[in-house]
C-alpha cells in the first residue's frame, strides 16, 4: 500500500482487533500492510458515525 494510514490511537499494536483482522483468510497482504489497512478502514468509517461514537 502506498498511502500512509491516518493515525488511529484506539487500535493498539498487537490488539485482538489487529490479530483477528490479520488472521482473516481474505487478508493476504503483509502484516504491516494489514495494520495500515485496518487503521485506514476504521478512520474512514469514523467519518460516517454520529457524534459520540468515536
Amino acid at each position: 500500500m502506498s498511502q500512509e494510514a491516518p493515525p488511529v490511537r484506539k487500535i493498539a499494536r498487537g490488539s485482538i482487533t489487529l490479530r483477528a483482522f490479520r488472521r482473516d483468510p481474505l487478508v493476504t497482504c503483509s502484516k504491516d500492510d494489514a495494520d495500515k489497512l485496518l487503521r485506514t478502514m476504521v478512520a474512514n468509517t469514523k467519518k460516517y458515525l454520529p457524534d459520540g461514537w468515536s
